[in-house]
């Protein structure tokens, strides 16, 4: 019903009126990962990462419909105070997979789309490195038992039966972890392998799990990429004590000016959802020196915006252009209000 709805307010214009009403709040869109065909085994994993071919079809349509522009124009507005140039709209990445060169890099190159990829900095030219979410995901959602018994929180007895019971299971499991202290995260996580195992990654995963090289950094930055920072090992900020969130903080924009040879103004929140930050990180990323950092809130981004919580909405596989249309000119924002509802990053991320 929902996707009827939407694809019917699309195609008469509705969300182009409403894009048209709101021109002067810019658009802040994130991916993760880009990856080739349409291949839907494993989809809970990989439901942050779009096809190809959605992707280059979701570049084109915001090429036609905004005006593509660097984060820092949109920064550098909000700073001074200036209007923010009309239907105003960027693209970002989190992580720093491979993907994003191999896969996405290409079609950005060609449309000349400008673009800022946040990167995890302990990860990238790490092989076999992966997020500590993602270790998570793979080990409930992949293992042989049907049965696990977890004490993430508490004792708890996981049925596994199906595709279905494992996604929730590592949701509900993801949701313990995230909350708890670094120490107590990585204590659980080995528990987690322990009891589920932890899968080997195949070689046929390396488009999905690979991350950059700095190599393959540079020359995109060579390019016109802007890089940001998403902390050295990608905690919530909200769990960690003060020395350690200065160290996720300082020592990734250090490495990537290092490597680079040039400012990283720019942070984008792990998870990225409300509960994720708050006063304290917001000071800590002002005294640490950048210049913006960005959620996954999924709103609109105005003159007025606090430049530490900048909005930006998550593009995951299943957002056929209705749903993007919807979202991007804040309609599903509105929806959320006037429900009650709060959005949250999404798993994993």
């Amino acid at each position: 019903m929902k996707r009827t709805i939407l694809r019917g307010l699309h195609l008469v214009g509705a969300f182009g009126a409403l894009r048209h009403l709101r021109r002067n709040a810019a658009v802040i869109v994130c991916y993760h990962g880009v990856m080739p065909g349409d291949d839907d085994s494993y989809q809970f994993l990989n439901a942050n990462f779009v096809s190809t071919k959605a992707f280059e079809q979701q570049m084109q349509w915001l090429a036609s419909r905004y005006r593509l522009v660097p984060l820092r124009h949109i920064v550098e507005a909000i700073d001074q105070g200036a209007a923010l140039p009309a239907r105003a709209a960027t693209v970002t990445f989190d992580d720093g997979f491979a993907n994003n060169y191999r896969t996405a890099f290409p079609v950005l190159r060609r449309l000349g789309i400008p673009t800022t990829i946040f990167l995890a900095t302990e990860k990238i030219g790490v092989p076999g490195a992966q997020i500590w979410t993602e270790r998570v995901k793979r080990a409930i959602y992949l293992t042989p038992k049907t049965s696990v018994t977890l004490h993430v929180g508490g004792p708890c007895t996981y049925q596994l039966p199906d595709a279905g019971a494992r996604e929730r299971g590592a949701r509900l499991v993801l949701s313990q972890l995230k909350r708890a202290t670094v120490a107590q995260r990585d204590e659980w996580l080995a528990e987690i392998e322990s009891v589920c195992g932890r899968p080997s990654l195949q070689p046929n995963e390396a488009m999905r799990y690979d991350f950059l090289t700095w190599d393959q950094v540079r020359e995109m930055a060579a390019a016109g990429i802007e890089f940001g920072s998403h902390t050295v090992s990608h905690p919530i900020l909200t769990s960690l004590d003060d020395d350690r969130l200065a160290f996720e903080l300082s020592e990734s924009k250090k490495t990537i000016e290092s490597q680079l040879g040039r400012e990283c103004y720019a942070f984008a929140y792990p998870n990225g959802g409300f509960g994720d930050f708050g006063p304290r990180e917001m000071a800590a990323l002002k005294g640490a020196g950048y210049r913006c950092a960005l959620s996954l809130e999924g709103g609109l981004v105005r003159r007025t915006a606090e430049r530490f919580a900048l909005d930006r909405t998550n593009v995951a596989r299943e957002y056929a252009l209705p749903l993007l249309n919807a979202t991007l000119t804040g309609a599903m924002a509105d929806l959320r209000s006037l429900t009650g509802r709060r959005s949250v990053g999404p798993a994993g991320v």
